[in-house]
């Protein structure tokens, strides 16, 4: 079970690297990270900005905690037109996608 989902997400993530170049498209300037050096937004800010996209995984790997991304980042998002969605990958992980 692990296997086809380590599979789903390599694939998820190898479609969001072809649509990166699209989306630079539709949103070529991201929005400068407002946040202080070394916080947790800061570090959940700079992975989006540059991956568009990130795993509830991958952000406590950064030793964060998911609640910034909704609480903190998603405002900041959304005052330059963009938001995320999420996508539910396995039990408590879940892929969050950055789009205008």
């Amino acid at each position: 079970m692990t296997n086809e989902w380590t599979i789903e997400i390599d694939r998820l993530k190898a479609e969001n690297k072809e649509l990166k170049d699209a989306m630079t498209e539709l949103f070529p300037a991201f929005p400068s990270n407002p946040f202080s050096a070394g916080t947790q937004n800061h570090k959940i800010f700079e992975h989006l900005r540059y991956a568009r996209a990130i795993t509830t995984r991958e952000i406590h790997r950064m030793g964060c905690d998911t609640a910034r991304l909704r609480s903190d980042v998603r405002p900041i998002l959304r005052q330059y037109g963009l938001d995320y969605r999420c996508l539910y990958i396995e039990p408590g992980n879940r892929l969050y996608e950055v789009r205008p």
